[in-house]
């Protein structure tokens, strides 16, 4: 049976990572074997700090979950990526130009010296009717950061196979899922310290990371209350609510009512920018109205979020469920998964990329990682080739040395081997000859003892089977012949020898009937059987004699005359089911 694939996709956020690991059992499906969520605290003055952080968290996932993966997709948020979106001017030839015009714009759009980055782009896919017009996405992570990232992943063991952004892996989740097909729909990712909101419209992608997010709710709520951020985030967790637009009864508590009054204005603004992001998709990317919003991300869970989003927007706004094409193992804890639901479409989405062809397929592995990953995984095969030539050098040098011995040893031995070879031959000729008189012994003794009692049981038998007022008078066997296909040796002109079968008659007889001659003395007795079909009826149901009725058969019956004794004669033929020896 081949060996199942095992993908291990990791989803690194501003505060949590998440992992899952996907098994392909067969083509088109994925399993999810494993999972794991981890939070960190974060830190936005000392990047070393927050990669710190990031590790620990990434050892204590490893630590509690015993993934068995070791190839890895990574996605890193949007806060980490710049993500650019650009219409190409048009081409007579997109084939030959489009490169070209490309790279130009990377160097035009991307705000970092260009080698100091990793970019990719993908062409999107354009709903008008203006051929001409090529729109492409650019996303650029910076080398620093992304080498980071991999160095965390690899000292582990692992080998990091692509780098997407979380942007792009959550749209092919809701492109899987049949989202967005036949209307346009967003996907609204509410992170920790940003926001990414994603445009689904019938295959078309479009994306804008939003400043917004849980951290600014916390940040607030600490500099509110004079408390410190870990405070105000478990303040924002526990008791943490959209408060209700219009007149509403508040809570009892003043503490409550404040958070929810609070969060309510940070959502605000995220509202605020989520009608601008629409203006800018429907004026420049000519895209259609949203109809439907989706909720993701780790801040998306606070209390009465759907319930404003739909207020405000006017359209529908439920939580995105990307499960529906992802199988679960027996060994996934379903009550625990339901928790962090909402945060796994980053993750799916990277297992998707090793099952179909995505929408949108970028990797930003830098190719410094790329060279190094080649010349590791080569590097066993040139130390294998190197023992492997070390070792036929020697396994050649060691043939010729012994091959000299070898050869005078089968010489030397060759007389000896032969003499006893010819004496061992003898000896066996000698034991077989007693074996084949012995076995002719043991098969006439054999004969014997199994025959001695033989005439003793028919004759108990058939005294059994008698009924009453009758006697025997002779008692007589039948012998048969049988025919053999007795193997015959042949010789052909050229000395071989070929052994045929033959049909022949076997010599030996064996006795298989008997035949009995008896008298009954005569009863009248009207309508009942007669002696001699009585004794055929018994006979009949025996061990000894055979069972079929054409076998056992009245071969002459006599009536004595009324004035001669009333005594009845008759012949009986029966076969044996075994034959009998002479």
């Amino acid at each position: 049976m081949a060996k199942t694939k095992l993908i291990l996709t990791i989803d690194i956020g501003s505060s949590s990572i998440k992992l899952s690991e996907f098994s392909y059992p067969s083509s088109g499906t994925m399993t999810l074997e494993k999972y794991a969520y981890i939070e960190y605290t974060i830190n936005q003055d000392d990047s070393d700090a927050h990669f710190a952080a990031l590790e620990k968290a990434f050892n204590k996932a490893l630590s509690e979950n015993k993934f068995k993966a070791k190839s890895v997709y990574l996605s890193i948020s949007g806060q980490s990526t710049f993500i650019r979106f650009v219409k190409l001017p048009p081409t007579t030839n997109k084939e030959q130009k489009v490169q070209q015009l490309v790279a130009y714009e990377a160097k035009q759009n991307v705000p970092y010296p260009i080698d100091e980055v990793t970019w990719d782009y993908q062409l999107i896919k354009n709903n008008s009717e203006e051929l001409a017009d090529i729109n492409v996405m650019f996303a650029v992570v910076k080398n620093e950061t992304i080498n980071k990232i991999v160095n965390i992943i690899e000292k582990k063991g692992f080998v990091s196979k692509l780098v997407d952004i979380s942007p792009a892996a959550c749209f092919n989740t809701a492109c899987a899922n049949q989202l967005g097909t036949d209307e346009c729909i967003m996907v609204l990712n509410i992170g920790c310290t940003c926001s990414t909101l994603v445009f689904i419209d019938k295959g078309k992608f479009y994306a804008r990371t939003i400043p917004i997010a849980g951290y600014t709710i916390t940040q607030q709520i600490s500099r509110e209350f004079k408390v410190s951020v870990e405070k105000a985030e478990e303040m924002k967790r526990n008791i943490g609510f959209v408060a209700p637009g219009g007149a509403y009864e508040e809570p009892d508590s003043e503490t409550e009512a404040t958070i929810s009054k609070i969060i309510r204005n940070i959502m605000t603004r995220l509202h605020g920018d989520i009608n601008r992001s629409i203006n800018v998709y429907r004026s420049q990317q000519k895209g259609n109205k949203p109809s439907k919003l989706y909720l993701a991300g780790g801040s998306s869970i606070i209390t009465s979020t759907p319930e404003f989003f739909s207020e405000k927007l006017k359209i529908p706004v439920e939580y995105l469920n990307p499960f529906k094409i992802v199988k679960l193992s027996k060994s996934v804890d379903k009550e625990e998964l339901t928790h962090i639901a909402h945060t796994t479409a980053e993750v799916i989405g990277l297992g998707l990329r090793n099952i179909t062809k995505c929408p949108i397929e970028i990797s930003l592995l830098p190719d410094e990682i790329k060279k190094q990953q080649n010349i590791k995984s080569r590097r066993m095969y040139f130390i294998i080739s190197y023992l492997i030539v070390i070792f036929c050098l020697g396994l050649i040098f060691w043939g010729v040395q012994s091959q000299k011995s070898a050869v005078e040893k089968i010489t030397n031995s060759r007389k000896f081997q032969t003499m006893m070879t010819e004496n061992r031959l003898r000896k066996m000729k000698q034991q077989l000859k007693i074996l084949k008189d012995a076995e002719n012994r043991y098969t006439l003794t054999k004969d014997y003892l199994k025959g001695r009692n033989t005439w003793i049981d028919i004759l108990n038998t058939i005294q059994q089977c008698l009924p009453d007022n009758t006697w025997i008078v002779e008692l007589d066997s039948k012998e048969e012949q049988t025919k053999t296909e007795a193997p015959r040796v042949k010789r052909s002109i050229f000395g071989r020898r070929k052994i045929v079968k033959k049909p022949t008659i076997d010599k030996s007889k064996v006795n298989s009937w008997i035949i009995l001659k008896a008298h009954s003395l005569v009863i009248n007795d009207t309508g009942k059987l007669t002696s001699a079909e009585i004794f055929r009826k018994n006979l009949l149901d025996t061990d000894i004699f055979s069972n079929n009725p054409n076998e056992i058969t009245i071969i002459d019956f006599r009536t004595s005359p009324e004035e001669e004794n009333n005594i009845d004669t008759f012949h009986i033929k029966m076969k044996l089911q075994k034959h009998l020896p002479n």
